[in-house]
């Protein structure tokens, strides 16, 4: 640039300077008159032909108002004398051009111009910056005054008091174009309110919004807009502008049709015209509402999964080595919720990692840390109470600024049972290896997209090939048993049919390349991807050839033990008949045995009977004790027939199915028995017995048998005491060595205990055989089959009995009794 004063006219705030002329956008503006008045004046005033109101610029010296010299609009700054009056806040005053050392090089002083007197004051900014003057010329010296000094200044200060003024009408304007863009072009509603509560001005978005017409809003009131049951609590607001106090809320609107209308309100208050207003900013907010709501669920859905799934997330701050955590990871760790999110350190959380994976789990936090690359990996933890878990930890890095610290986030995730699942499946991998092995299974697997296909060398060996060696479907098809091949690419076409099933089951013959046959047995099954599409077949194959002959052997058996089974058919028919005889045969003893061998045992008591009542004085001791000997063994003897007759009817006839009491059995069974109870002074106690479904009679019989023991085997200084009782069981409680006749569900379990002789419980098993004894017939009458018919009875009823006993401690009979499907647990 130009520099004709011989220094420096550059000052030391130039940028400052420069930034302050421009921001009053005083440069190339167009004439005003405002100041093309003040320069008039300041012309006629000071007397001067010419008066500037100078702006200096970076390279030149721009003249807002121009009294003197119409043709000129600018200089050079380095010629302008202006430049030289912006270096100081005082006035520049040049009485005499050509006496001033520094303008002696001027051209607008030595040249045509001829300037000879200048005096300019510096138009200086609110702020200090000296951006301009205002100054007058004369091409005459002349004398300047202190006064004339003084007036200069005030006509400076005027005149940047109106350019402070027009910046800012024109910041003013400005804004208010600027506002008028914003109140047509912004997205929300935007409302005037004046200080009566009425609408005094909308924009077209409030239009859209509310479905008015502009006309339409200028006859509303402003809580005409307001839902119903929102009127109440919005008309405090808004019908009270004079409070200057921002403010924001969230309501219910309606539209003109009545529909409502969620909205977010801002306010805040203006003088307008000298009268408080109100400027309502209005956003609809319904979709965002509804989008709140469905994030607040799907939040829930996200916490409630996250839990579930066992996924804790965490953030490591790393300028503090603080870690901040979830509940979930709080739970895993069992720490309160409340100390993870307030922060845990970087040690709490390394310490946790389980020894053996410690160093390498850090090494590569400190790799993510460096590289700031993500982290992904699993490792084991050990929990406080000593439980080890399987877990995976992805994490990515969140920024870096000074106002947001580096920030690791992670997500952390319980993969135990995953972890475990695989432990199991690499076992039973392996296992199915060895089981393949040693089961001598061959193997293929048939890659459909690629078209390969591996064969392993069981099933090479199975197809007569040796192992080793690359074959292809036609080779191992080259070794199937002529007869069986067509039947054998059949049932391959069909497994790889997309319509079918996929399936593969045969059975077919293979032939070695020396001609040595085998059976073999393939299975497989083809796979699928997700749109279908078959992609692979897999299976196995295994040698049947010993079960091929075992069935040709089984066949020939099965074929001679059906010839078996009709020579024994027969031979089991032909004994079935002669069993119906004996049974008929055994009838009809049984008749006999009731009739004809009774009448002789009755007519020998009646003779007996006749000799002792008749005869009996004539007869010595020794006559008498013969004749009382016969009768007692014919006593005997015809006890002994009604017994026998007895036990042969359990052993031939049904027993009848009935519901029977088995306490009103019993109690029919005490009277019979009651002389013997009153002569031995013994005590029945009976429980609640059951209905159970049997002969009546023959459960008499049980019974009757049971106690009469009790009552015989009585010890000698004791009277008798007998329990009977029973409950109920499972099949499932029945002691091992318990096998009833007929399986059930559940079982009776009857219980008759005494205090009698007892006996030694080595002979529990043989008391129930026919005829066995224990005790002399001197001792104890008696004929020996009691106990056998009691186990007859029971046995006839699907059941089992059994006895326990200690000799001297009495005895336990134990019976039990199938319970029939409708039979019913009563009291009797």
């Amino acid at each position: 640039m130009l520099n004709t004063f011989g220094k420096a006219i550059i000052p030391e705030n130039e940028a400052g300077r420069l930034r302050a002329l421009h921001h009053y956008d005083l440069i190339d503006s167009l004439p005003e008159a405002t100041f093309n008045n003040i320069a008039q004046i300041m012309a006629q005033v000071f007397g001067t032909p010419i008066a500037l109101i100078s702006l200096v610029d970076e390279q030149e010296v721009v003249f807002k108002a121009n009294v003197g010299m119409p043709e000129v609009d600018r200089t050079d700054r380095g010629v302008s004398l202006c430049s030289l009056a912006v270096l100081d806040t005082e006035p520049t005053v040049f009485e005499d051009a050509l006496r001033e050392p520094c303008l002696l090089a001027n051209p607008l002083v030595t040249g045509d111009f001829g300037l000879q007197f200048y005096a300019g004051a510096p138009l200086i900014t609110h702020d200090g910056y000296t951006i301009g003057t205002a100054c007058v010329i004369d091409k005459q010296p002349r004398a300047f005054t202190e006064s004339d000094r003084q007036l200069l200044v005030r006509f400076a200060t005027l005149i940047m008091d109106e350019i402070e003024r027009r910046r800012k009408f024109q910041q003013q304007r400005e804004q208010e174009e600027q506002y008028k863009r914003i109140f047509l072009a912004t997205s929300d509603a935007i409302l005037i309110v004046d200080h009566e509560g009425r609408l005094t001005e909308a924009n077209p978005v409030a239009c859209r919004l509310y479905g008015y017409t502009h006309e339409d809003f200028l006859q509303l009131g402003s809580t005409d807009l307001i839902h119903p049951d929102d009127r109440s609590s919005f008309r405090t607001i808004t019908t009270n502008p004079s409070n200057d106090t921002p403010f924001a809320t969230e309501s219910t609107h309606q539209h003109k049709s009545g529909r409502p209308i969620q909205v977010a309100v801002k306010g805040q208050t203006f003088t307008y015209r000298g009268r408080p207003h109100l400027m309502l900013a209005v956003k609809d907010v319904t979709l965002r509402k509804e989008t709140e709501a469905v994030l607040q669920r799907t939040q829930i859905l996200l916490q409630t999964a996250l839990s579930a799934g066992r996924v804790a997330t965490w953030l490591w701050e790393l300028p503090t080595n603080q870690i901040y955590a979830d509940e979930n990871l709080a739970d895993l760790f069992s720490i309160g919720e409340q100390r993870a999110t307030a922060g845990l350190s970087l040690d709490e959380f390394i310490s946790a990692i389980h020894p053996d994976d410690r160093e390498r789990v850090q090494a590569q936090f400190r790799a993510a840390v460096d590289t700031r690359t993500g982290l992904d990996t699993e490792y084991r933890i050990v929990l406080a109470n000593g439980d080890i878990r399987w877990v995976i930890v992805r994490a990515q890095f969140a920024g870096h600024s000074p106002q947001l610290p580096d920030l690791l986030l992670g997500v952390l995730v319980d993969i135990t049972d995953r972890k475990l699942a695989e432990l199991r499946y690499l076992e039973s991998e392996e296992q199915l290896k060895l089981a393949i092995d040693a089961a001598s299974l061959g193997t293929w697997d048939y890659d459909l997209v690629t078209g390969r296909v591996q064969w392993s060398d069981t099933c090479k060996a199975l197809f007569g090939l040796p192992p080793g060696i690359s074959v292809t479907a036609d080779v191992l098809m080259g070794r199937v048993h002529p007869d069986d091949r067509e039947r054998v690419s059949r049932a391959n076409g069909q497994a790889l049919n997309p319509a079918g099933d996929g399936q593969h089951d045969l059975i077919f013959r293979t032939v070695s390349m020396e001609g040595y046959q085998r059976w073999v047995h393939a299975k497989g099954k083809t796979m699928r991807n997700e749109q279908g599409q078959l992609i692979r077949f897999t299976g196995i194959v295994f040698d049947i050839s010993e079960v091929k002959q075992s069935q040709e052997a089984l066949r020939r058996s099965a074929e001679e033990l059906e010839q078996r089974v009709t020579e024994r058919t027969s031979a089991l028919n032909e004994a079935n008949q002669q069993l119906q005889k004996s049974n008929a045969s055994l009838s009809e003893f049984a008749y006999v045995a009731s009739h004809d061998l009774q009448e002789p045992l009755r007519k020998i008591q009646a003779f007996g009977d006749i000799l002792l009542n008749g005869h009996g004085l004539n007869l010595n001791q020794e006559g008498l004790d013969m004749i009382q000997r016969m009768q007692a063994s014919a006593n005997r003897m015809s006890s002994l027939v009604r017994d026998l007759l007895m036990y042969s009817r359990l052993s031939t006839q049904t027993a009848r199915r009935e519901q029977v009491s088995l306490t009103d059995v019993l109690t029919d069974v005490i009277d019979d028995l009651e002389l013997a109870i009153q002569d031995t002074g013994a005590t029945i106690d009976v429980g609640e017995l059951p209905v159970v479904e049997g002969d009546e009679s023959q459960l008499r019989q049980l019974l009757q048998n049971l106690l009469s023991n009790a009552l015989k085997f009585r010890r000698p200084d004791t009277p008798p005491y007998i329990h009977v009782r029973a409950t109920r069981i499972a099949a499932t409680d029945l002691p091992a060595f318990i096998v009833p006749v007929r399986p059930a569900a559940e079982y009776q379990y009857v219980q008759v205990t005494d205090n009698g002789i007892g006996f030694d419980n080595r002979y529990a098993e043989r008391i129930f055989q026919v005829f066995q004894r224990l005790h002399g017939k001197s001792q104890y009458a008696g004929t020996g089959i009691g106990l056998a018919v009691c186990q007859k009875v029971v046995a006839n009823h699907g059941g089992v009995i059994k006895a326990i006993a200690q000799p001297g401690q009495g005895a336990t009979f134990e019976i039990y009794l199938p319970v029939a499907d409708k039979s019913l647990l009563h009291s009797a």
